[in-house]
């Protein structure tokens, strides 16, 4: 396999996160540091924004509180996320991804199970680029991936993450089953103010999630998010969107404003629907974590819309 040509394969072991591996439930986190300078260089990068943009974020403006359970406003604009950034004392993203490209099981050529086709190793290592140091999103300094299953050493999720973990110097937790996608979600919530407290002054962390389609817009429900592209259901074909949850507060332990923004991995668009077929059934379908899904506008009209770089809902 390409990326086993680079790395010995107790490098390897060393490099992905396997059951078992974790100290904790949650995992602990390594950081090389490179890692550690470039977060460094963003936090003063978002401090000196916040002193140049000034305001004061009103409940009609900075979203919905989660714990204050303050109405939702329907729009966001690049405006509002910037004041929420400026004026945020700390921020919480969250990003939700799919796993590497695969072919599905009813195609001429279908992928096995647990490995990409050459195109999602592919998209890997441009996840490097895109989350990486001076990329188009936050550095993630935490990983989440699917655990893997009984005598199994990799699976989709991972061959996505693996260069992004290379080249950050962190480790992947892989603690939460795909079963336990209401747990990962809980999980997340309940790390936010860890987060802030562990390294109070860094206002900026950020998390990065690969897992299966059919239960992402469940999982994104389940961290509080409504919009639209959340409740919606994940084509088939759809290997290249991206989730973006944002989580301000202005004061620690007070309460989170949450935004959405929906994103690209800037590497191989869909071109056709492919539709829902591989989730039809499936146990981790959305609606049987009680956090159903609606069809995409896409289903009905037989074509994508074009994709900008950033669109807010």
């Amino acid at each position: 396999m390409l990326w086993m040509a680079a790395e010995s394969k107790s490098a390897l072991q060393e490099s992905l996160l396997l059951g078992g591996q974790l100290p904790s439930r949650h995992g602990r986190w390594q950081e090389s540091s490179r890692a550690l300078r470039y977060g460094a260089a963003a936090a003063t990068s978002l401090l000196l924004v916040a002193l140049m943009v000034p305001g004061i974020l009103s409940n009609a403006r900075c979203g919905w509180s989660a714990r204050e359970g303050d109405a939702r406003p329907s729009v966001f604009t690049a405006e509002v996320l910037r004041e929420q950034t400026a004026e945020a004392e700390c921020i919480v993203n969250i990003f939700l991804v799919r796993h590497c490209d695969k072919n599905p099981p009813w195609s001429k050529d279908p992928t096995p199970k647990t490995i990409c086709k050459a195109e999602g190793l592919f998209r890997g290592q441009n996840l490097a680029r895109v989350f990486g140091p001076g990329g188009s999103f936050p550095v993630p300094r935490r990983l989440y991936a699917r655990q893997l299953a009984e005598g199994k050493f990799a699976n989709r999720d991972l061959f996505l993450l693996w260069p992004l973990a290379q080249r950050l110097g962190v480790m992947v937790n892989t603690s939460f089953s795909e079963d336990d996608m209401l747990g990962l979600a809980e999980a997340l919530l309940a790390e936010k103010e860890a987060m802030c407290d562990a390294e109070p002054k860094r206002r900026e962390h950020s998390v990065l999630v690969s897992w299966k389609h059919c239960s992402i817009p469940a999982l994104a429900q389940a961290l509080g998010c409504h919009a639209d592209r959340c409740t919606t259901c994940w084509d088939d074909g759809d290997f290249e969107t991206v989730l973006w949850l944002k989580y301000t507060t202005l004061a620690r332990s007070g309460a989170w404003n949450l935004s959405f923004q929906l994103g690209s991995e800037e590497f191989h668009p869909p071109t056709r629907v492919e539709g829902y077929r591989e989730c039809y059934g499936s146990s981790v379908e959305s609606s049987n974590f009680g956090l159903p899904c609606k069809p995409p506008i896409s289903w009905m009209t037989g074509g994508f819309p074009p994709r900008p770089n950033e669109s807010f809902n």
